[in-house]
């Protein structure tokens, strides 16, 4: 389930195109801009007065310089799909960064008004927090900016600013803006992650047999190519007499013949092999070289296999020595499509030469 969970983030996440660098340098410049808002409430009367609290709030707005250009490096894409149940650390990182910055900067405030209202900048976190953290992370966030709102509500009530009811109310209104928009936005992005997966799974999945399809082949394979230290095998399998069946039996036994040579390639080569029905009668294998297994060996057990189940099949192979640069994967597996289908169909010749 990793693996594919591994090979499902890669894909989608090439096949987005995403321009992630404008998102990155985007959260850098809402970075930055808690930093100015920071040094301006220096010059505030409602802001930082006592000198050690002007010393903290001068000290935490330079740190967002150095920060900003931490998040111009994180790769956003694979932080945003990653659905696995594991700890993030540097999206974490920065929300904590975020509101503990944030809340240390407000409690050095000389109104409590206006430290009241700088709680809204919890939003922006929030909307980070909705995008790039997991539940646990998130709920923690949502935690932490609650008790600094109703704290400074009841601080702002207190200080005589406002009225009970009116303080009431600003902090009502404050606590919905704020986890509104992580639970807003938690939700939709969490809806079109899974949106993108199932259509992803549509468009890579061959409906009938439930293998990839030729384009998830030819993006798989190619991976491999350029990953397999010992290089790859290709095979093409086909279908004997795949329409005789068809005429003979119907097309719904036709299907389950396909099914079953699915289920047979599934079976002889496992899941890290690249499985495919390439069209029709057709299916091919893409596999890692592996030391004890010849690719005439995995040919072997897969006739084997599906001749007990009284189905026919006629198999060409070819091999790639060693890992290929990038740019010539494609032609290198063009290449040994081209080998195995050669000698697929010579030897379906001399199966019915008499």
């Amino acid at each position: 389930m990793a693996l594919r969970s591994r090979l499902q983030q890669r894909e989608i996440l090439d096949g987005l195109l995403l321009r992630e660098s404008v998102f990155r340098y985007a959260i850098a410049a809402f970075v930055l801009l808690f930093g100015v808002i920071a040094m301006f409430s220096l010059a505030s009367s409602d802001g930082p007065q006592a000198p050690v609290a002007r010393g903290v709030v001068l000290v935490v707005s330079l740190t967002t310089l150095p920060v900003a250009i931490a998040t111009t490096r994180l790769h956003l894409g694979s932080v945003w799909w990653s659905q696995r149940a594991r700890w993030q650390p540097a999206p974490t990182l920065f929300v904590g960064y975020a509101d503990t910055g944030l809340t240390v900067i407000l409690a050095a405030f000389q109104n409590a008004a206006a430290a009241l209202l700088g709680t809204a900048l919890f939003a922006v976190v929030g909307a980070y927090a909705a995008h790039f953290l997991t539940a646990i992370p998130r709920l923690v966030h949502i935690a932490v900016s609650s008790v600094v709102i109703i704290v400074f509500g009841v601080r702002t009530v207190a200080a005589g600013d406002t009225d009970p009811l009116g303080g009431v109310g600003q902090t009502m209104v404050l606590l919905l803006a704020v986890n509104g928009t992580v639970l807003l936005h938690g939700l939709y992005t969490s809806e079109i992650r899974q949106a993108i997966a199932r259509s992803h799974m549509v468009a890579t999945t061959d409906p009938l047999t439930l293998l990839a399809n030729r384009r998830a082949f030819d993006l798989r394979a190619r991976r491999l190519i350029e990953t397999s230290p010992d290089g790859v095998d290709v095979l093409l399998v086909d279908v004997d007499d795949l329409k005789v069946i068809n005429d003979s039996y119907g097309h719904d036994h036709g299907d389950q013949v396909l099914r079953r040579v699915a289920a047979g390639i599934t079976s002889t080569v496992g899941l890290h092999a690249v499985s495919a029905r390439l069209g029709g009668d057709e299916f091919g294998i893409a596999v890692a070289v592996q030391p004890d297994r010849t690719k005439e060996q995995v040919a072997d057990a897969l006739r084997q296999l599906l001749s007990r189940e009284g189905i026919s099949v006629s198999i060409g192979s070819a091999r790639a020595e060693g890992p290929s640069p990038t740019g010539d994967s494609e032609a290198v597996l063009s290449h040994l499509l081209k080998t195995a289908d050669e000698r697929m169909y010579s030897g379906k010749r001399r199966q019915t030469r008499p």
